[in-house]
């Protein structure tokens, strides 16, 4: 008869980002087994994936979430541009209007909200999970994602003609405007922490603000 008093094995998959996680592995006596957070983990383990919080932020990591972001929002841009009714395109004109009126040093955290905004209009449950994710795991208001997306956020005029194509219900423009806007973040990405780029566009944004 088995021994029902012993313990079940149980599967967890490991959420950090290091050597210890590289492979699955069994604990010593077999009661958990770690496995590989690649293969087993979801978008919502990039919440629990610091790439911010001061600390220097893994390369591999940042530019893979700024690739997911360049991809999912252009197409969502483009969605949007097709699907969007009019109380969103409404929301989205007031969205640009207060991140064009308001304080400089708020414009990153209000650019976000315009993405919101544009999530919402292409009516895509996928793409608005997975914002959730990138939300979750790489805070707005962060130093590094005020530096990062700060120069895409105080460019007014690409904002304006991302906001005008959605508007205008041009699906190719929007998606090219949101392309256009995005890929700053990545090309600014830097290798390591300290990265000149990052740190001159940060020291931009904070006099800017």
């Amino acid at each position: 008869m088995p021994d029902v008093s012993a313990p079940t094995p149980t599967a967890t998959p490991c959420a950090r980002p290091s050597s210890a996680c590289g492979r699955p592995g069994v604990s010593q006596g077999g009661a958990t087994r770690v496995l590989d957070w690649r293969v087993t983990g979801g978008l919502d383990l990039l919440a629990q994936l610091p790439f911010t919080a001061g600390e220097p932020p893994d390369p591999v990591l940042l530019r893979s979430i700024l690739e997911l972001r360049l991809c999912a929002g252009a197409d969502a841009a483009r969605r949007c541009a097709e699907r969007a009714p009019a109380p969103v395109l409404d929301v989205l004109r007031d969205a640009w209007r207060a991140q064009r009126d308001g304080d400089a040093h708020e414009a990153p955290l209000r650019y976000a909200q315009l993405w919101e905004h544009v999530i919402d209009g292409a009516d895509n449950i996928a793409y608005r999970l997975a914002y959730n994710s990138l939300l979750a795991g790489l805070d707005p208001d962060d130093p590094l994602s005020r530096a990062l997306f700060g120069v895409e956020a105080h460019d007014f005029g690409a904002v304006a003609a991302l906001v005008a194509a959605i508007a205008a219900g041009a699906p190719a423009r929007a998606a090219a405007a949101a392309t256009d806007l995005l890929s700053r973040a990545l090309a600014l990405a830097p290798s390591n922490a300290d990265a000149p780029a990052v740190a001159n566009a940060n020291a931009e944004e904070t006099a800017g603000g």
